[in-house]
């Protein structure tokens, strides 16, 4: 405690993820040195699920991942960049899709009789059946996953 006290939040973060990547027998030490730049860590999957916006121009080139799947809200700074990432080979599964749980959930709860925990179990194994469609039409037609996604809400809410 004494060590990490006298570091930044950062620092600390860092420190927490390496510990917790160690525990695993991963040794990230020499892979990033900061949380911002763990983007660039070779993984399969980077879930982004604290802050929107940070996945930008300068990010996406050096992502190390083969999927983005993460709860924050609006991952990336401009949605135009989906382009670039989805060139590099990289599924950007959208924020509302990957993160419909905690919505499936709050809706259940207020419809009449109440919430059913079924139901919801249910629905929430939707989202990942939606996220394989959203995969497969992505590679049916070229389009990035996102574009897709936002094809399929607008059509929605025309009904």
């Amino acid at each position: 405690m004494i060590e990490l006290s006298c570091c930044s939040k950062s620092e600390k973060l860092l420190m927490q993820m390496q510990t917790l990547f160690l525990r695993f027998g991963i040794d990230a030490s020499k892979r990033f040195d900061t949380y911002k730049n763990i983007h660039k860590l070779k993984a399969d999957i980077f879930s982004p699920c604290a802050m929107g916006g940070d996945l930008n121009k300068k990010t996406i080139k050096e992502l190390g991942c083969r999927i983005i799947a993460g709860g924050a809200n609006n991952q990336l700074e401009d949605e135009k960049d989906i382009v670039s990432m989805h060139r590099q080979g990289v599924w950007y599964i959208p924020d509302y899709v990957a993160n419909a749980g905690g919505l499936i959930q709050i809706v259940d709860e207020l419809r009449k009789g109440g919430y059913k925990s079924e139901r919801v179990k249910k629905n929430i194994k939707n989202i990942g059946r939606s996220t394989t469609r959203l995969i497969q039409e992505s590679k049916r037609t070229g389009l990035p996953p996102l574009e897709i996604a936002g094809n399929i809400v607008r059509a929605r809410m025309q009904q």
